[in-house]
């Protein structure tokens, strides 16, 4: 078959569909050399994926060759690369993230969507209106137009079904896998050298993704704060700054945390697995989330993790979580007490957890997808 993908976010972004795509785009090359696979991106940012790559057989990356494509970039994605594929005589076309472009063939080839979430549908999204705006067409044309529609959790096609009813087509979960590199553990050397690198303290407990409101990281600094038996615990934070930032550090400078409170900004990849390793404890109290995947990389990593009671964050972290409410201080104290503690219950939750992480994986995630493209 000759494939298609929108690869913007895998040779663009440096976190979240980021790295969806790019482990995305490994599996399917490795898993199926014998198909041809075109990759669509408006640019290069990423030269090291970029490389890699090229080297990896059948494959064609395809980006805009006029001037006036590469600086309107956007056009070039939503309206030019429907020519492309209908010249390219593509079997399938697959968005990665949440959209499609238009003008693709309606009868010849095969469109393929993967959502991710519909947080820019709800009010308290955390998206400027202007972004929800936008992501909402994007995801209102993808699913009206696609010929398979794929989620990544029960939610997310629950949400999907619930806000765009969809008539005659079927939505399959495939999961999203954790990077094997959470897997094995970085030895002792490694880890005193990112301790060294980001002047951690012996004892933190950690929360990475990105700075929006719905994160909650203000549960996490007020339980620091209030708890009189969590006064030595540190946090720290590993993510991308945003617009929120200055209210985080406003809140963590009010509660008298400045000394307790680490930011971490554009942390490599390959150091996320130390920092979970290292941490006592992953906290993700968010309120609004598509799937969850720190919860995931938390447990393939041996560490405990308290994460938010209900939805996608039970789907993804099953018995190896801790649970809690969004606004309950005093669960989380507790909580974190009891997993400091280290005791029967605690070796329990990180044994079934690992279990659960390990059962999705990149080539099984591969199979699947290959599975919807034949239909």
């Amino acid at each position: 078959m000759r494939i298609g993908l929108d690869a913007k976010r895998a040779f663009c972004n440096n976190s979240g569909l980021g790295n969806y795509s790019r482990m995305f785009i490994r599996a399917m090359l490795t898993r199926f050399p014998e198909h041809t696979f075109f990759l669509f991106t408006p640019m290069i940012r990423d030269e090291a994926f970029y490389d890699e790559i090229r080297k990896m057989g059948r494959v064609g990356i395809i980006t805009p060759q006029s001037h006036f494509a590469r600086r309107f970039h956007f056009f070039w994605r939503r309206f030019k690369i429907g020519r492309i594929v209908s010249r390219l005589d593509l079997d399938v076309f697959h968005g990665l993230s949440q959209e499609l472009p238009r003008g693709l063939p309606i009868h010849k080839i095969r469109k393929v969507v993967t959502i991710h979430d519909m947080i820019a549908f709800h009010a308290g999204g955390s998206h400027e209106w202007y972004n929800a705006f936008f992501y909402k067409l994007k995801i209102k044309h993808a699913v009206k137009s696609a010929s398979a529609i794929v989620a990544i959790s029960k939610q997310t096609a629950h949400e999907l079904q619930s806000i765009l009813p969809l008539k005659g087509t079927t939505i399959q979960v495939i999961y999203q896998p954790v990077a094997p590199a959470f897997f094995k553990r970085s030895d002792e050397a490694f880890q005193q050298m990112i301790r060294a690198k980001y002047r951690l303290p012996e004892t933190y407990i950690l929360q990475t993704g990105n700075m929006q409101p719905r994160k909650n990281h203000k549960l996490t600094l007020k339980t620091l704060q209030q708890s009189a038996a969590l006064h030595n615990l540190h946090f720290v934070i590993v993510g991308k700054p945003g617009k929120n930032l200055k209210k985080i550090k406003n809140e963590v400078k009010q509660r008298g945390l400045e000394s307790r409170v680490h930011f971490l900004f554009e942390v490599p990849a390959s150091e996320l697995p130390a920092l979970y390793q290292m941490a006592s404890c992953v906290v993700y109290p968010s309120l609004m989330e598509g799937y969850g995947l720190p919860i995931v990389e938390a447990m393939a990593s041996y560490v405990p993790v308290i994460t938010t009671n209900g939805g996608c964050f039970e789907e993804a972290g099953g018995q190896g979580a801790w649970y809690i409410s969004p606004n309950d201080t005093e669960a989380m104290a507790t909580t974190l007490q009891t997993i400091l503690t280290k005791g029967e219950q605690v070796t329990k939750k990180l044994q079934e957890g690992l279990h659960l992480a390990g059962i999705n994986t990149a080539p099984k995630m591969a199979d699947a997808y290959m599975q919807v493209y034949v239909g």
